[in-house]
Protein backbone atom coordinates (compact mmCIF):
# COMPACT_ATOMS: atom_id res chain seq x y z
CA UNK A 1 0.00 0.00 0.00
CA UNK A 2 1.39 3.73 -1.47
CA UNK A 3 2.18 6.16 1.32
CA UNK A 4 -1.19 8.09 2.07
CA UNK A 5 -3.36 5.13 -0.35
CA UNK A 6 -6.71 4.58 0.87
CA UNK A 7 -8.07 0.89 1.09
CA UNK A 8 -9.17 1.06 -2.00
CA UNK A 9 -6.04 2.69 -3.95
CA UNK A 10 -7.55 6.29 -3.58
CA UNK A 11 -5.65 9.01 -1.90
CA UNK A 12 -6.96 10.32 1.48
CA UNK A 13 -5.91 13.15 2.55
CA UNK A 14 -7.41 15.23 5.71
CA UNK A 15 -11.14 16.59 5.48
CA UNK A 16 -11.81 14.36 1.80
CA UNK A 17 -14.85 13.38 1.56
CA UNK A 18 -12.55 9.86 1.09
CA UNK A 19 -11.63 10.47 4.46
CA UNK A 20 -15.33 10.60 5.50
CA UNK A 21 -16.30 7.95 3.56
CA UNK A 22 -13.60 5.88 5.73
CA UNK A 23 -14.87 6.97 9.01
CA UNK A 24 -18.03 6.40 8.45
CA UNK A 25 -17.54 2.75 7.47
CA UNK A 26 -15.23 2.26 10.68
CA UNK A 27 -17.78 3.65 12.73
CA UNK A 28 -20.56 1.54 11.58
CA UNK A 29 -18.38 -1.43 11.70
CA UNK A 30 -17.68 -0.71 15.30
CA UNK A 31 -21.32 0.09 16.04
CA UNK A 32 -22.21 -3.18 14.61
CA UNK A 33 -19.88 -5.27 16.52
CA UNK A 34 -21.26 -3.60 19.52
CA UNK A 35 -24.90 -3.90 19.01
CA UNK A 36 -24.65 -8.11 17.45
CA UNK A 37 -21.65 -9.05 19.99
CA UNK A 38 -19.15 -9.10 17.78
CA UNK A 39 -15.52 -9.85 19.93
CA UNK A 40 -13.05 -6.92 19.48
CA UNK A 41 -9.03 -6.64 20.05
CA UNK A 42 -8.15 -2.99 21.85
CA UNK A 43 -4.71 -1.73 20.48
CA UNK A 44 -3.07 0.97 22.19
CA UNK A 45 0.43 2.46 21.85
CA UNK A 46 2.17 5.79 22.20
CA UNK A 47 2.44 8.07 19.05
CA UNK A 48 5.77 9.64 18.10
CA UNK A 49 6.32 12.99 19.58
CA UNK A 50 9.17 13.65 16.92
CA UNK A 51 10.64 12.93 13.70
CA UNK A 52 13.70 10.67 13.29
CA UNK A 53 16.01 13.54 13.23
CA UNK A 54 14.86 14.09 17.10
CA UNK A 55 12.96 17.57 15.56
CA UNK A 56 9.39 17.89 18.00
CA UNK A 57 6.53 17.19 15.70
CA UNK A 58 4.54 20.54 15.52
CA UNK A 59 0.68 20.83 15.56
CA UNK A 60 0.27 21.49 12.22
CA UNK A 61 1.47 18.13 11.48
CA UNK A 62 -1.35 15.21 12.06
CA UNK A 63 0.23 12.23 12.82
CA UNK A 64 -2.48 9.34 11.80
CA UNK A 65 -1.67 5.76 11.74
CA UNK A 66 -1.83 2.21 10.37
CA UNK A 67 -2.00 -1.47 11.67
CA UNK A 68 -1.27 -3.80 9.47
CA UNK A 69 -1.69 -7.77 9.87
CA UNK A 70 -0.52 -11.24 9.06
CA UNK A 71 -0.77 -14.96 9.84
CA UNK A 72 3.42 -14.63 9.66
CA UNK A 73 5.82 -13.48 12.22
CA UNK A 74 8.15 -10.49 10.24
CA UNK A 75 5.42 -10.43 7.54
CA UNK A 76 4.05 -9.74 5.22
CA UNK A 77 1.70 -8.30 6.47
CA UNK A 78 -0.81 -8.35 3.81
CA UNK A 79 -3.90 -6.58 5.64
CA UNK A 80 -3.89 -2.88 6.59
CA UNK A 81 -6.69 -0.59 8.70
CA UNK A 82 -5.80 2.56 8.09
CA UNK A 83 -6.50 4.66 11.21
CA UNK A 84 -7.28 8.20 10.35
CA UNK A 85 -8.19 9.86 13.52
CA UNK A 86 -5.43 11.57 15.27
CA UNK A 87 -7.17 11.48 19.25
CA UNK A 88 -5.97 7.73 18.66
CA UNK A 89 -4.92 4.90 20.46
CA UNK A 90 -6.12 3.33 21.93
CA UNK A 91 -8.15 1.79 19.02
CA UNK A 92 -11.12 -0.62 18.76
CA UNK A 93 -10.95 -3.44 15.96
CA UNK A 94 -14.08 -6.06 15.69
CA UNK A 95 -12.27 -9.60 14.92
CA UNK A 96 -14.42 -10.40 12.04
CA UNK A 97 -12.77 -7.42 10.23
CA UNK A 98 -9.31 -7.72 11.52
CA UNK A 99 -8.79 -11.76 10.75
CA UNK A 100 -11.57 -11.34 7.92
CA UNK A 101 -13.16 -14.40 9.81
CA UNK A 102 -10.26 -16.97 9.84
CA UNK A 103 -9.09 -18.20 13.25
CA UNK A 104 -5.53 -18.13 13.37
CA UNK A 105 -2.38 -16.35 15.17
CA UNK A 106 -1.75 -12.84 13.52
CA UNK A 107 1.27 -10.71 13.85
CA UNK A 108 0.92 -6.79 13.30
CA UNK A 109 2.64 -3.74 13.42
CA UNK A 110 1.82 -0.25 13.49
CA UNK A 111 3.14 2.79 11.64
CA UNK A 112 2.67 6.10 11.53
CA UNK A 113 2.10 8.59 9.15
CA UNK A 114 3.25 12.83 8.65
CA UNK A 115 0.15 13.97 6.68
CA UNK A 116 2.15 17.23 6.51
CA UNK A 117 5.29 15.68 5.18
CA UNK A 118 3.22 12.47 3.39
CA UNK A 119 6.15 10.25 4.58
CA UNK A 120 5.16 6.51 7.01
CA UNK A 121 7.60 5.36 9.89
CA UNK A 122 9.00 1.96 10.14
CA UNK A 123 7.34 -0.16 11.50
CA UNK A 124 6.55 -0.61 15.28
CA UNK A 125 7.25 -3.67 17.36
CA UNK A 126 4.89 -6.83 16.38
CA UNK A 127 2.21 -7.93 18.65
CA UNK A 128 0.60 -10.94 17.96
CA UNK A 129 -3.02 -12.33 19.17
CA UNK A 130 -4.34 -16.31 18.34
CA UNK A 131 -7.82 -16.07 17.40
CA UNK A 132 -10.25 -19.45 17.57
CA UNK A 133 -13.63 -19.96 16.12
CA UNK A 134 -15.17 -19.07 19.02
CA UNK A 135 -14.00 -15.75 19.09
CA UNK A 136 -15.80 -15.15 15.85
CA UNK A 137 -19.00 -16.61 16.77
CA UNK A 138 -18.49 -19.49 14.11
CA UNK A 139 -18.94 -22.27 16.01
CA UNK A 140 -22.33 -24.18 15.98
CA UNK A 141 -24.71 -24.40 19.14
CA UNK A 142 -25.03 -28.09 20.21
CA UNK A 143 -27.72 -30.17 19.57
CA UNK A 144 -30.76 -30.06 21.20
CA UNK A 145 -33.30 -32.95 22.13
CA UNK A 146 -30.72 -35.60 21.71
CA UNK A 147 -32.64 -38.61 22.54
CA UNK A 148 -33.19 -42.62 21.80
CA UNK A 149 -36.59 -43.17 20.14
CA UNK A 150 -37.50 -46.82 20.17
Amino acid sequence: MEAGAGLNGTEISNGSNEMKKVIAVAAGVLLSAMVFGLPVKTFDWTGPDQYVDGTPIPTMDTITFEISCGTSSGGPYNVHYPINDPDVPPHMQDLETLVQGNPGTYYCVNRAYSTFYDAWSANSNEINFTVVAQDLVRVPMPPTNFQIVQ
